[in-house]
């Protein structure tokens, strides 16, 4: 059994695709592998709905299993063409999380084959209203998936599977807490727990790049945005504009505001960051241009 979870590697899960494909309706956007319904024992156990777009699902797990964060995995495969994170450039990732029964920590992690280029592990309070998640962070590598761990995860893989070493050292970073101290608690303690996990409101918005600030005449400022093909598709919905002390929220990439604070001869400094549906998550914000009125 040992030998089949080293398999469940945390770059590739090519084992854990391949089930997850066969087994998981290929309209959804999101993919799932839960090892105790594949013969592997240690997995979790359990059903994903809610999976059809892009902002989140939900995973109903019979039990979390102790066999890792691994084994139950939700997860955007390349196929989906929704994730298009590049290297060096900086995103915000957003979600809430709910864990229905028990406390909970889950990995999420983005990468390219064995090369991770963002993860971060969350701690979810049991029957909370929703852990709101907001992280920025820059691109190590491109990346094309997504991949939420959910499992049983009690900090004793080590030697077991291939990333638990990297996913304890970003968990005491994270976390600030020592994996093998903390993690026994996972699940209360229980891999036999029964718990739903939802993930909504599900985005990764890139940094908002300014291409132009101008004051085209007297009391106003121009600003237009430059769109970005990358982070998660469609998950930016909008514009929010800080023209001085000025907020302006804008579906469209441009903003023309007139306001007699504005005055001739002074400097107005100008940011825009990208929004997501609902104007509740947001991207980084861009960096800030100043803009002399006229």
């Amino acid at each position: 059994m040992r030998k089949f979870a080293k398999k469940i590697t945390a770059a590739a899960l090519s084992l854990g695709l391949v089930f997850a494909v066969s087994t998981t309706c290929l309209a959804e956007a999101w993919q799932n592998y839960y090892g105790a319904d594949q013969g592997w024992n240690e997995g979790a156990s359990g059903t994903l709905e809610n999976a059809n777009t892009f902002a989140g699902f939900t995973a109903k797990l019979e039990k979390v299993g102790y066999g890792g964060i691994w084994g139950a995995q939700v997860f955007l495969t390349e196929d989906t063409k929704l994730v298009n994170i590049k290297k060096g450039e900086t995103y915000t990732i957003n979600f809430t999380a709910k864990s229905s029964n028990v406390n909970k920590y889950i990995y999420v992690k983005i990468a390219t084959d064995e090369v991770i280029s963002y993860a971060t592990w969350v701690k979810i309070p049991a029957g909370s209203k929703g852990k709101k998640v907001s992280r920025t962070f820059k691109a190590k590598v491109d990346a094309k998936t997504v991949y939420f761990g959910l499992g049983g995860e009690f900090g004793d893989r080590t030697g077991v599977d291939e990333d638990a070493e990297i996913r304890y050292a970003i968990f005491k970073k994270d976390i600030k807490a020592a994996a093998e101290n903390e993690l026994p608690n996972d699940a209360d303690g229980d891999p036999d727990a029964m718990t739903d996990i939802s993930i909504t409101n599900f985005s990764i918005i890139p940094q908002t790049k300014i291409s132009s600030a101008k004051s085209p005449k007297k009391n106003t400022v121009k600003v237009k945005v430059k769109k970005s093909a990358t982070g998660i598709k469609k998950s930016v919905a909008g514009y929010q504009f800080k023209i001085g002390s000025k907020k302006v929220y804008k579906t469209k990439p441009s903003v023309t505001l007139k306001n007699k604070k504005f005055k001739s001869g002074k400097k107005v400094s100008v940011r825009v960051r990208a929004y997501a549906k609902g104007k509740k998550f947001f991207g980084p914000w861009s960096k800030a241009k100043k803009v002399k009125v006229k």
